[in-house]
């Protein structure tokens, strides 16, 4: 069944199984259930995820600005950690 559901991509169906799945003993589980999510979802979680990271920085590069104009002199370090965060973005 769970190769039926990531041939249709049927998150539905997946579901339903990673339920089933979850009752089950770790040990006992016929299938990965970190795969099955994997398959199913996975490139859509990384493009939400990545849309997440972006977001991240937009604000806290428009925090770090306005900290800067505040207080009228630049910040450094501010500026090291939001070029660091973006480098592995």
């Amino acid at each position: 069944m769970a190769a039926l559901a990531v041939a249709t991509n049927n998150k539905v169906l997946g579901a339903a199984i990673m339920a089933v799945l979850d009752r089950m003993p770790r040990r006992e589980r016929p299938i990965s259930t970190a795969e099955l999510a994997e398959r199913l979802v996975g490139e859509e979680t990384r493009q939400v995820q990545d849309a997440i990271t972006r977001i991240k920085l937009a604000a806290q590069s428009a925090i770090n600005i306005n900290r800067e104009f505040t207080a009228g002199k630049v910040r450094p370090l501010d500026r090291v950690k939001l070029a660091l965060n973006k480098k592995d973005a």
